[in-house]
């Protein structure tokens, strides 16, 4: 039996046993990868987040961010020492200054240094995170994005390898390498003290989070058939704004990223538990002429599922997969003979194949973009509490895929991205005319509105 035989037939297999216990039973277990793989992609915006902050005091060993304007000695110090309005700089212990009417250096702006020692953070927000941990403020602010970054590009390494160690190995082997990685690294990283530490984290973090959600969700895809696996699929990223909702909850209540990496990098040791209870992808081990782990999967989604199927015991793994397969109305003729396999190369051997293929990536990462952008950039909005706009952004996800759900199958795939794109694309050049003309009233209203569309807009093309 050719390669593309066993393809169909296995199609016609999963309509026969149709989707019923036994894949909801296992989407059940595969949604919260989602969850985690959610929080872990936004965790820049609480980790990397700025809080407001100054030069400690010289001499004051336990200064803290506000003055008591009770103490007059304090407050004697700090107008001699902190410019006002400047997070960066303290006036020069070096030069000798006269001070006016509220002992502020007169001319005190033309003597600046950096922070000799370190700084203190205001905590309003937050009480710990990467930023104050390690002073990413600053000179060393660009230190803060380059972090950011490397989750991202950890991100791109694991779709790419992790993807490639998932079709020769398996999905459920790339599910379980994923997490033996992110569990110490997870755990590991709120308690790094150098910046490059962290940003090793981070990029292995990154390929480790990407690796295990995009097995789990090919795992369950192909437990079912082609035409069947829209919903599913939408359900499953829905999980990804449910992972968003437990990292702001985390933080609003701890407010330290020592214990929210705790959250939600520890529950993911569950995971390991799926090499006993999810069984392999069913193409994947198809395509390996791994037939009797086939028959086995495919008898117990039948009996699951409630479909009675004859079964031969005669010991040829094949010969009973190809009977199992017939029994379910698979036995029609397919002509087409594949003497190799594809490799994804194959894909630019056509212009028009290697054309959609190259449009679609970047539509994918324009769409990335503006996702990611207005996720970690949701605090500078006025629409209220950065845990509120966060909030937002994550809210709006769920009537997004829903929408989708509902406008797909009425006026197709095509018409539904490039409407959606073409309206994205309105509300972005909007932007720059709501923030250049309108009141801070209006601006934050604006702002929170084109908010809440734009992350629809996205959501749904994606």
């Amino acid at each position: 039996m050719s390669d593309r035989k066993r393809d169909l037939e296995l199609n016609a297999a999963l309509k026969a046993v149709g989707f019923g216990k036994f894949q909801i039973l296992m989407f059940i277990l595969l949604f919260p990868v989602n969850i985690f793989h959610g929080a872990r992609m936004t965790s820049n915006y609480f980790f990397m987040m700025e809080e407001n902050h100054r030069c400690a005091l010289p001499g004051v060993p336990n200064d803290t961010y506000d003055v008591n304007p009770e103490d007059w000695l304090q407050q004697l110090h700090f107008n001699m020492s902190i410019p006002p309005s400047d997070s960066c700089h303290i006036y020069s212990e070096n030069h000798t200054f006269d001070y006016d009417e509220n002992n502020r250096p007169i001319n005190g702006s033309d003597f600046l240094e950096s922070c000799p020692r370190d700084w203190v953070y205001d905590h309003d927000i937050l009480t710990n995170n990467a930023v104050t941990q390690l002073n990413l403020v600053c000179g060393d602010s660009d230190l803060k994005t380059h972090a950011a970054m490397m989750l991202y590009l950890g991100s791109l390494l694991g779709a790419t390898v992790l993807g490639i160690i998932s079709d020769r190995y398996g999905r459920r082997a790339c599910l379980l390498l994923s997490v033996t990685i992110l569990l110490p690294c997870g755990i590991g990283l709120p308690w790094v003290h150098h910046f490059a530490t962290l940003a090793v984290l981070q990029f292995v973090i990154g390929a480790a989070t990407t690796g295990m959600f995009a097995s789990s969700f090919v795992m369950g895809l192909e437990l079912v058939e082609p035409k069947a696996r829209k919903v599913p699929g939408l359900v499953t990223q829905m999980f990804f704004g449910v992972g968003e909702f437990l990292l702001a909850a985390s933080f609003y209540g701890l407010q330290d990223w020592r214990w929210v990496s705790l959250i939600i990098t520890v529950p993911t040791a569950f995971f390991l538990t799926y090499y006993w209870l999810v069984p392999e992808s069913l193409r994947w081990l198809m395509i390996h002429k791994k037939y009797d782990r086939v028959a086995d999967v495919l008898t117990r989604m039948a009996l699951r599922n409630g479909v009675q199927h004859p079964i031969a015991d005669n010991g040829d793994n094949e010969r009973d997969l190809e009977s199992l397969l017939q029994s379910y109305d698979a036995d029609g003729e397919f002509t087409q003979v594949v003497s190799r396999k594809d490799t994804f190369l194959d894909m630019f051997k056509s212009c028009v194949l290697a054309t959609r293929a190259l449009t679609i990536c970047f539509n994918w990462a324009v769409v990335n973009l503006i996702f990611y952008g207005f996720t970690l950039n949701a605090g500078n909005l006025k629409a209220g509490s950065k845990y509120v706009n966060f909030s937002i952004g994550a809210a709006v996800e769920i009537p997004a895929h829903f929408t989708t759900l509902a406008l797909v199958d009425k006026i197709g795939r095509k018409r539904v991205h490039c409407t959606l794109l073409l309206l994205a694309t309105i509300m972005c050049a909007g932007s720059v005319g709501v923030t250049l003309g309108c009141d801070n009233g209006r601006l934050f209203r604006l702002l929170s509105l084109k908010f809440q569309i734009h992350f629809f807009l996205t959501q749904t093309i994606l």
